[in-house]
């Protein structure tokens, strides 16, 4: 379910309507109840009504759960955003590459994640873990792949050099091989 569609000036308004359609039913029915003159069907009128009431108050309260757990996961309190800016820049020094650091990009990054910022930006709206957050999983993710590639390289760099060796190894053990393969690296 988006629940960023659902707080709307038109969904108010529906919801306000909804609200008065149900006290103006809820009173009729009141009234019904009232001028019976029979006491069970009185009760059972009002047990009903009474019942009708308890099922919108929990769906109510179920929207209004959903709703506040939406705007509750989008919103960064003051103390974890001070905890971001202080924290992500050195982290994002200490793991980048030194040949590729630009000074000037960690300012940058520096800035948007200020305190002051992130706090504006989400009383507009903005969503940051998912703006921020999506990008610097996928970063990682990157960056732990890159780190899983640049091993198995090496590994198979390794298994190449090994092959290497073995045909040399084979090499050495016939004579007519081992000296044309020195008259080789000679010309070479």
């Amino acid at each position: 379910m988006d629940l960023n569609n659902i707080i709307t000036p038109e969904n108010t308004t529906i919801a306000l309507e909804a609200g008065k359609a149900l006290l103006s039913e809820v009173s009729i029915k009141l009234e019904r109840a009232r001028a019976n003159k029979n006491k069970q069907e009185t009760i059972d009128q009002l047990n009903i009504i009474i019942t009708k009431l308890i099922d919108n108050q929990n769906a109510l309260v179920q929207n209004q759960t959903l709703i506040n757990d939406k705007l509750e996961s989008q919103t960064i309190s003051a103390e974890d955003i001070s905890y971001i800016s202080e924290k992500i820049i050195p982290i994002l020094k200490r793991i980048s590459d030194p040949d590729k650091f630009d000074p000037e990009n960690f300012e940058k990054i520096k800035a948007l994640l200020s305190p002051e910022l992130i706090k504006t930006l989400q009383l507009l709206g903005f969503n940051l873990k998912e703006a921020l957050g999506k990008p610097a999983t996928q970063a990682l993710q990157n960056f732990i792949l890159n780190i899983a590639n640049k091993d198995a390289l090496q590994e198979r760099v390794q298994i190449e050099n090994l092959k290497y060796q073995n045909e040399l190894a084979k090499i050495a053990q016939d004579e007519d091989s081992f000296n044309r393969y020195q008259e080789f690296c000679r010309k070479n």
